[in-house]
């Protein structure tokens, strides 16, 4: 029933009120009789203790209204069973009637919140269990459909989160944010504190980009502050503050001055969940306690008090029910909370919706029928379907009972929300993705419909089918591919003409038909940075996976996330009903589970040392799929090996090396074991194997795919078809662990390692739909960015090593440094990057060439590490924000593939063949056919539909003599880096220091890459629009009939040529006619990739191929010159022309070192390399970027640091600050 008009705040009562209880503390005792105001109260009335008459009487006195008061009053909010009594302090106790479950109210605490609601200027206060009559339950019901209406009416929210037994300190962790009440109480009030123990006297407090006064309560006991302060607080484990004084309310803070955080002190914050620096002390592993560092509850809790107010936080108001962005916070939050009664956890978010429902008319235990009327009430008020995917990372089939409605954790009376995973009961904050904002009026909606009083959820959306991959299957990247939550994958075409029966025939598997599975989208959702504006993400698109289990009928099996990419895609799908209704599941994904899978090696990590060789041939079946347990080798000591006959639902991680990587550390100890079949390999570091399992443990992967452990290496035919599937292994994992330095020991960022030059690498971190970093690191965790994006550096074993976003690293090594926030630095204003210590990051960097002077100057070395062309076209390959065109990723795959090197020159085209959705038969070629393999692997490319994406992946180097279309291979070998010999001085150089500043085709702006197709021969037949050019002598070229200078176009071999304007030539002096014929071939449009930058048009843009005559209607690829955007009108109007280009030698042509095609032009000598210079376009992104690597530090002296500071420290709390006095050469506001 709504609140009576007086209801409304402003308007007086006239209602005084009658007492109902006036009984002294001194009374009251937890041993005696219990607290009751059954006797006097009257049902369905509101009641409120009177301050005053507790703090200076000592009585405890509640007053009865007739009606909903408008006098100011505080509201608290508690759990009912909190924090453990502390026999060090006084103060008696005492219990409520019929409320004897919950912990007696402590005296003192009730004098502290008092206190605290007089200071605020609220004489009344208000709490459940003395103003409600827990003897009459139709007075409980009454005030449960109110409890909205008094929280919203209160002027203050007091916080209790350790219960009302006494005052919890910061230091220790409380049950307050998993109860499920307590949401609704904090995000109804207008203002909401935190009563707490503080014996610091009062202070200014800061976390984050939030800094508000400690107001003390009773001096030298308790203090309050907002509830934002201390969220935030928690999600980093710590709060500054500094003693408040006289000044501070009159000092004007010049804004110039640096920051004086320096000074202030810490304390840890540990109030609503436990922070972990460790092992629990109860040996809870670390790596389990990840779920507590920026905890979902808590960051879910920020965004639902912020969204939907600009997020600005100091102004947030009580919460408003006014669209389904501010729906969805409160659905994440409350799917991470419990109530001892399941109803209850609807009935106390009931009220944030508008919704009154009757408690009577329905069983305590009932949670299912409450959360029919919920639904029904939302979508009946024309809200969308905002619970779907709030507890994204939650399996909806619980008990396998697949549905429509909200998925609740377990009721529980005390403790955390758990919820059942396929790993078992499990609780919930460990187990949901990070809290995101949803953005339905930009992008897509959630689903709106109606909801029948079974459940039956009936509503329309955008929507795909899907089709499985079972085993055997691989997946092309011509289509779109997607992994489930549940482990499934699948596989939808992209072409819209493709129809069902067609894609299935490409699939192999016909059977598939029955039952339908959909995709339907859910929504786009960005996530949400603490303290900063919510960032775009590389998975922003969520979409529910339905299948059908009867004519008509769908059920929820699981959920899947699409690229911002794809956003295009997805609303041009065809809007669809659908009819989601409850689904009993007799049996599990069709996929095999750990339950299926064999032990064949069981070794303890005692027995594994020097001399140790790892074997499993003689209990491996071959051509398996094996994984490592990883908890088996964490927390047992056990070098576990599991195996399955087919790819596995079950979630694992893979590990990308190289396999001779950096030395070992003689100063660290070097516990190692090698294996059988790969002796000829570094050994694998069983500290290291450690750290990858933790991480792949912390990213929820309870298996680890390691090739070097999990193939046979003594088995030809096991190492043939893992080859074959390499690309499905990495594809369907769920992260990719790099190990940069190799398997002998974990680097530092500012280590160069090898990775980046072994061509198996390149797909290993392609295929996978995410990709991390393992690296050594004592820094603690903390934030980076890039292009504007915040992401997490992440301990693994604290004190020992981190990882990080492997996009992230990459684009930290274009720039030559990482900006690394520690977790002890921010800054208060919230805008844009906080404050940042410069790390030196070449761990994928550039190695300096041998040829390069040995004291060469400190600019030189800088100049070495930045911008170098391998990482930059890796960054190409993995920017989420370029994969809207498809040539883009696989004309990047090239680039990068040519900078990298192989013992065998045959694996550098298996090593990428998955790439493009393409299995050769490995057994079909010699291990030194590469030339063999690369036209098996593009002819398959272009007879699938796809474009000769390799052309002009590297341009400046001279083509093949054998195959033009390709630029000359580079050298193979065992380490070191892809090298290849340069016509002009003859000399082995490093490819990636002569193939120039990587760029990305744009379709859309020009021409897309052309398609054709490749005979066995490798001629590429296509077909592009074309000039026929003749050569010229100079630079300068004028027309002998205007008179007019031609314009000379100065390809990258030095040759010079004009375009003919008619048949009979240009008519130019110092131009001659080709003979064989020489035409300008149109390849396409090209931008410069720079992280953090837009691209911009330059003088070279325009990508144009030279292509000679070498015989009858034959041409080879010669070299490339460059056109600007103003020739963008001229170069469309040439005309289409089929050209065979290829040769010019044959096939088996003995050409050891490949040498460049002549220039013919007599005795003119060439220009190498004038038209694309490798400087940038724009000098100052060089110098941008030349600065802050100069400001960078190596990572080991900022580590001596943090040493250094944590032996001087004598506090139980250690917080590390970069020293003061590097303020100016490391500590930077971007």
């Amino acid at each position: 029933m709504p609140p009576p008009e007086s209801y409304k705040r402003g308007q007086e009562s006239n209602d005084v009120g009658r007492t109902v209880c006036n009984v002294a503390l001194s009374s009251l005792n937890t041993s005696r009789d219990l607290f009751t105001i059954s006797q006097a109260a009257t049902s369905r009335r509101v009641r409120l203790l009177a301050c005053s008459a507790l703090t200076e009487e000592g009585v405890l006195r509640i007053i009865e209204f007739t009606e909903f008061h408008t006098a100011r009053f505080s509201a608290v909010s508690y759990p009912w069973r909190g924090v453990s009594v502390d026999q060090t302090l006084s103060g008696h106790t005492f219990a409520v009637e019929r409320a004897t479950d919950a912990d007696p109210i402590g005296c003192d605490t009730l004098r502290h919140a008092c206190t605290a609601s007089l200071q605020r200027r609220c004489p009344y206060l208000w709490m459940d269990r003395l103003c409600i009559n827990y003897a009459d339950q139709d007075d409980k019901d009454w005030h449960i459909g109110h409890m909205i209406d008094i929280y919203r009416t209160c002027r203050l929210c007091i916080l209790l989160p350790g219960g009302a037994q006494r005052l919890a300190r910061l230091s220790e962790e409380t049950s307050w944010i998993h109860r499920s009440w307590t949401l609704m109480e904090t995000l109804a009030p207008s203002n909401v504190v935190v009563l707490f123990q503080w014996k610091l006297g009062a202070a200014i407090g800061e976390a984050e980009t939030e800094s508000h006064t400690l107001d003390e309560v009773i001096p030298g006991q308790s203090v309050i502050a907002p509830l934002i302060l201390l969220l935030y607080a928690n999600t980093i484990g710590y709060l500054s503050y500094r003693p408040l004084n006289d000044e501070d309310e009159d000092e004007d803070e010049d804004e110039d001055a640096p920051p004086t955080r320096f000074s202030t002190s810490t304390v840890p914050v540990s109030i609503f969940v436990a922070f972990p620096t460790g092992h629990a002390p109860d040996g809870t592993p670390f790596w389990k306690l990840q779920h507590k560092i920026r905890a979902p509850n808590i960051i879910a809790l920020i965004v639902a008090l912020t969204v939907g107010s600009d997020h600005e936080i100091l102004d947030y108001g009580a919460f408003k029910f006014t669209s389904d962005e501010n729906a969805h916070a409160v659905w994440q939050c409350a799917l991470m909370r419990t109530a001892s009664r399941p109803a209850d956890m609807v009935f106390s978010i009931m009220g944030l919706f508008d919704v009154s429902l009757d408690p009577a008319a329905f069983h305590p235990d009932d949670i299912r029928g409450p959360s029919i009327a919920l639904a029904q009430a939302i979508l009946g008020a024309g809200w969308g379907a905002s619970w779907l995917g709030a507890a994204f990372g939650v399996d909806p089939g619980q008990n396998r009972m697949h549905s429509a409605l909200p998925v609740f954790p377990y009721p529980a009376v005390d403790g955390p929300a758990l919820v059942q995973t396929r790993a078992g009961v499990r609780e919930v904050g460990a187990v949901v993705c990070q809290p995101v904002v949803p953005q339905p009026a930009t992008y897509l909606p959630f689903p709106q419909g109606t909801m029948d009083s079974s459940g039956r959820f009936t509503f329309t959306a955008r929507t795909i089918r899907l089709y499985p991959i079972h085993a055997g299957q691989d997946e092309r990247p011509t289509n779109m591919t997607v992994h489930a939550q549940d482990g499934s994958r699948w596989i939808a075409s992209e072409s819209s003409n493709e129809t069902p029966n067609d894609c299935l025939q490409a699939l192999g598997d016909l059977d598939s038909l029955v039952p339908a599975v959909y995709g339907a989208a859910s929504g786009w959702f960005d996530e949400f940075e603490v303290g900063m504006v919510p960032a775009m993400r590389d998975d922003n698109i969520r979409v529910m996976l339905m299948q059908e289990h009867s004519p008509g009928m769908v059920h929820l099996r699981s959920f899947f996330c699409l690229n911002r990419s794809e956003n295009n895609n997805v609303l041009a799908w065809r809007e669809c009903e659908f009819c989601l209704e409850d689904h009993q599941v007799t049996s599990g994904s069709d996929d095999l589970s750990p339950q299926d899978a064999l032990d064949i090696q069981n070794a303890s990590i005692q027995n594994m040392g020097d001399g140790y060789a790892f074997r499993i041939s003689s209990t491996a079946t071959p051509c398996r799929v094996r994984l490592v347990d990883c908890e088996a080798l964490v927390e047992q000591g056990t070098l576990r090996i599991v195996e399955f006959p087919t790819f596995p639902a079950t979630p694992y991680s893979a590990i990308s090396y190289p396999w001779l990587g950096v030395a070992a550390d003689p100063t660290l100890p070097d516990r190692s074991f090698l294996v059988e079949g790969a002796e000829f390999s570094d050994p694998v570091n069983i500290a290291v194997l450690e750290h990858a399992c933790t991480a792949s443990l912390m990213r929820g992967c309870a298996y680890l795919w390691l090739d070097r452990l999990c193939i046979d290496q003594t088995d030809r035919f096991d190492k043939n078809w893992q080859i074959q599937h390499m690309y499905r292994l990495y594809k369907s994992c769920r992260l990719c662990i790099v190990l940069a330095g190799g398997l002998r020991r974990l680097v530092r960022l500012d280590e160069e390692t090898p990775w980046i030059h072994r061509s198996w690498t390149l797909q290993e971190v392609l295929a996978p739909p995410d990709t991390v970093v393992l690296f050594s690191w004592k820094l603690g965790w903390g934030m980076t960015w890039s292009a504007g994006v915040p992401g997490p550096i992440q301990e693994v074993v604290p004190g020992v090593s981190a990882m990080a976003a492997l996009s992230m690293i990459l684009q930290a090594c274009v720039g030559g440094s990482l900006a690394f926030s520690p977790s002890s630095l921010r800054v208060n204003d919230g805008a844009g990057p906080r404050q940042a210590v410069r790390v030196v990051a070449r761990i994928f960097g550039a190695r300096p060439s041998a040829a390069e002077d040995e004291d060469e100057d400190e600019d030189e070395e800088v100049t070495a590490r930045i911008f170098a062309p391998n990482v930059v076209a890796l960054s190409i390959a993995m920017d989420p924000a370029l994969k809207i065109d498809p040539d883009t990723l696989v004309h990047a795959a090239w680039q990068s593939a040519l900078m990298r090197t192989s013992s065998r020159p045959v694996d550098m085209v298996f090593s990428i063949m998955g790439l493009f959705g393409v299995t050769l038969d490995v057994d079909a070629f010699d291990k030194d056919d590469r030339r063999g393999a690369t036209i098996a692997l593009a002819q398959a490319i272009l007879e699938a539909g796809g474009s000769a994406s390799w052309l002009g992946s590297a341009c400046r180097i001279p083509p093949d003599r054998c195959l033009s279309t390709f630029p000359t291979f580079p050298r193979t070998s065992v380490a070191g880096v892809a090298m290849v010999r340069t016509p002009r001085c003859g000399r082995m150089r490093e490819v990636s220091q002569v193939v120039g500043h990587p760029v990305y085709p744009v379709s859309g702006a020009l021409v897309p890459l052309p398609r054709g197709m490749m005979d066995d021969a490798g001629y590429l037949s296509i077909t592009v629009r074309a000039v026929r050019l003749s050569a010229a002598e100079s630079s300068m070229v004028e027309n002998s009939v205007t008179g007019m200078h031609m314009r000379v176009h100065e390809a990258l071999d030095g040759s010079r040529w004009v375009v003919e304007s008619s048949p009979e030539g240009p008519g130019g002096d110092g131009v001659h006619l080709c003979a064989p014929a020489v035409y300008g071939a149109l390849l396409g449009w090209f931008n410069r990739y720079f992280p953090d930058t837009s691209p911009v048009a330059g003088p070279d843009n325009i990508a144009v191929m030279v292509l000679e005559e070498h015989g009858p209607a034959t041409f080879h690829l010669r070299s490339f010159f460059f056109l600007g955007g103003e020739d963008r009108r001229s170069v469309l109007a040439w005309t289409p022309r089929e050209f065979r280009v290829g040769g010019p030698d044959a096939l088996g042509s003995s050409s050891p070192e490949l040498q460049s095609v002549s220039t013919n032009l007599g005795e003119h000598e060439a220009l190498p390399h004038a038209a694309r210079p490798a400087e940038l376009h724009d000098p100052s992104l060089r110098e941008t970027a030349m600065e802050r690597a100069r400001r960078a530090l190596p990572q080991r002296t900022l580590e001596q640091q943090r040493r250094d500071a944590l032996s001087r420290c004598t506090d139980e709390f250690f917080l590390w600050r970069p020293s003061a006095s590097l303020t100016g050469v490391t500590l930077i506001v971007e």
